[in-house]
């Protein structure tokens, strides 16, 4: 029995090892490790320190506005929910969760909506498998919302597929005809087979034994609504360096721990009946992350339960910040979006058009 666990031991490793030699041949770092970042000209870091200086005192403005505006959410939310009478519905649902408190969870479904990312659904696999603790009794679930780059094919790479040991099933666009993430998400869960719903985005990188945090928490607290994680953003896709990034990282993570408003870039989890309890994600084409998270603080708030963030990093490329250029750019365009959806009743499709400059396309309206 010890040579058996000392020769499994010596396989993960070299598993390990070879999974963290093709990472570092894929990142441009030369490293698996998401801390790391490009080495930059110098010209860089003068340009950087030169915006700085004018952009600095605007960034601590905006970031300061956005984290009152997640407060008097927050506390908008506590007055209403707190402590208010359940109806026949929501306590048909509790007692359906009193009756899994004794059952021990263990297999997890990971599911990931997917839409043109052959550019980083490679490495996310890898991660998932360098990372996961147990990989018995775990399934990956990926959902394509439509995508024009056939990201699935990347999963037919002989090396790849020699590494990747914890099973991969692949729900096409033509089995379901819809796109989204929150629809994508819903699917996935729907073809869930397991206790536990793990969701993560395609272009994020999971922290170590985030599936043992996970099942450690919801076997520990079974008033646990929602679980999620802090947020970091990905050294290895920084193009360059952006005025505030500590802080717009920090504001981040003050949102998650202080007013538990976690969005799908940290991944969360939760248990499949709570899942149905909360009733999935919403089918609407923007703030569905925002919307479910804020569904989950409600619950949690009105039945008097637990929302868990982890000290642990889910690092996320930060494709977005660099889209508008400059980071309180992307704080400001999302303060106006959170506040016209939170307090101004605009639609999502409203919000959409806000968001991304263009009308929605009518098989999302």
């Amino acid at each position: 029995a010890e040579l058996l666990i000392e020769r499994m031991s010596s396989d993960s490793s070299s598993q390990i090892e070879r999974i963290d030699a093709y990472l570092s041949e894929m990142r441009i770092t030369g490293t698996p490790d998401p801390t790391v970042r490009p080495q930059w000209p110098m010209t860089t870091f003068i340009w950087y320190y030169f915006c700085g200086m004018f952009e600095a005192p605007i960034f601590v403005i905006i970031e300061f506005t956005y984290f009152c505006l997640a407060a008097y959410t927050y506390f908008m939310a506590q007055r209403k929910y707190k402590n208010i009478a359940v109806n026949e519905e929501s306590q048909r649902d509790e007692d359906e969760l009193k009756q899994i408190k004794d059952k021990k969870l263990e297999s997890i479904s990971i599911i990931i909506p997917c839409f043109n990312e052959a550019d980083d659904i490679e490495s996310t696999m890898l991660y998932i498998e360098k990372h996961c603790h147990n990989k018995r009794n775990v399934e990956i679930i990926l959902v394509d919302g439509g995508s024009s780059d056939e990201w699935w094919l990347k999963l037919q790479n002989d090396r790849l597929k020699e590494l990747l040991t914890i099973p991969i099933r692949i729900i096409h666009f033509n089995q379901h005809k819809q796109s989204g993430r929150g629809i994508c998400q819903n699917i996935g869960a729907k073809h869930a087979k397991n206790d536990i719903l793990f969701f993560i985005h395609a272009d994020t990188i999971v922290c170590p034994r985030f599936d043992k945090i996970a099942r450690d928490r919801i076997n520990l607290d079974p008033d646990l609504v929602l679980g999620s994680f802090r947020y970091g953003n990905d050294g290895e896709k920084m193009q360059y360096p952006l005025v505030g990034q500590w802080l717009y990282e920090a504001r981040c993570n003050a949102r998650t721990t202080l007013f538990y408003c976690a969005f799908g870039d940290q991944g969360y989890f939760l248990t499949t009946t709570m899942f149905e309890a909360l009733g999935g994600i919403p089918n609407q084409c923007v703030m569905e992350d925002y919307h479910f998270s804020g569904n989950a603080r409600n619950y949690a708030l009105m039945h008097n339960k637990n929302i868990f963030i982890s000290n642990e990093i889910f690092y996320t490329s930060p494709r977005k910040l660099f889209k508008s250029g400059r980071i309180w750019k992307n704080s400001l365009r999302n303060q106006r979006i959170v506040y016209l959806y939170e307090h101004c009743g605009y639609s999502p499709q409203q919000i959409y058009e806000i968001y991304y400059g263009v009308k929605l396309p009518k098989q999302n309206e």
